[in-house]
């Protein structure tokens, strides 16, 4: 065990394991689900890789105007145990504008 690994297992009390796009790559236009439930979930990252904005939630309500803003290009959200509570194991989503399918990374980390 590496000791990033120790670190993190110090950190967290258990062996975890990173997954890029658990659920997809891509969000549709419209709302998208990227996370599904997951209580076993400690940190996930989501990156907004495509030219449009685009906003998350915990919720399918996510919208225009309700969610984090993921500007376009990078724009990006870490969601932690640490810092929001068992919030990070929901499901998650992302709502883009309409017109194809933008391009979206998410890497999560969770118990092994």
């Amino acid at each position: 065990m590496g000791a990033l690994a120790e670190y993190v297992q110090k950190r967290w009390g258990v062996k975890t394991h990173s997954i890029e796009n658990p659920v997809t790559k891509d969000a549709a236009a419209g709302v998208t689900r990227i996370l599904l439930n997951n209580p076993d979930r400690f940190e996930a990252i989501v990156v907004n890789y495509d030219t449009k904005l685009m906003r998350l939630a915990p919720t399918r309500n996510v919208s225009a105007t309700l969610g984090i803003p993921l500007e376009p290009a990078g724009g990006f959200a870490v969601i932690t145990a640490d810092d929001d509570g068992e919030s990070v194991g929901y499901e998650w989503f992302v709502w883009t504008e309409t017109g194809g399918t933008d391009n979206i990374y998410v890497l999560v980390t969770e118990a092994s």
